[in-house]
């Protein structure tokens, strides 16, 4: 298992990945990375959740219908916020998934280090 903030500008709603083809594009490695054939072998944590629970799929994009499926960093200004899923959490054959979500809300409502409570 590996979770990271992928830095990954990912607003996709479709539970298929995509495909990436060969090119010169310099971000071709990281867009493989997270493309339909990436050179590892490891799952995201979200797919898979929201692949064997379509309802949970289904509120997702209700709510938020041009993505992303999740938010983990909301960019832009605070006029036009823009958010996007850059944290991940990918996993090896043989981890199941029972469980799944992000709380951006609650960990941005959460005072800093440095903050007087």
């Amino acid at each position: 298992m590996i979770g990271f903030d992928g830095n990954h500008w990912n607003r996709a709603i479709d539970l298929a990945l995509p495909s990436v083809p060969e090119s010169n594009n310099p971000g071709l490695l990281e867009n493989q990375f997270f493309g339909d054939n990436p050179p590892h072998r490891l799952r995201d944590v979200l797919l898979d959740y929201l692949r064997q629970y379509p309802r949970a799929y289904a509120d997702v994009v209700q709510q938020r219908p041009q993505g992303p499926l999740a938010v983990s960093y909301v960019r832009g200004t605070t006029k036009n916020p823009v958010e996007d899923r850059f944290d991940y959490i990918f996993v090896s054959d043989g981890i199941g998934v029972a469980s799944c979500s992000y709380d951006y809300a609650a960990t941005t409502a959460a005072p800093a280090d440095d903050d007087q409570v």
